[in-house]
């Protein structure tokens, strides 16, 4: 039996995120990113919790989502 794949938990901070809308916008790309299995996103705290499936996505894949916004993200 093959086993499942391990969710790999994520935690960024955000640049230039200064809004609500921002921070809707960010989390309305994750959830239609492939390998998102769920995405939080704190327009207060300019962070992004995110949990994704790594044989689907990684890292680099969800900064370079968001930085193409015009958003500079960094691991916290």
């Amino acid at each position: 039996m093959e086993q499942p794949n391990k969710m790999t938990k994520i935690t960024l901070n955000i640049s230039g995120m200064h809004c609500s809308s921002c921070g809707k916008l960010i989390k309305m790309k994750l959830d239609k990113q492939p390998g998102v299995i769920r995405a939080e996103v704190d327009d207060v705290k300019k962070q992004a919790r995110i949990d994704i499936d790594p044989s689907q996505t990684n890292i680099a894949d969800i900064k370079n989502l968001i930085n193409d916004f015009g958003y500079q993200s960094e691991e916290a």
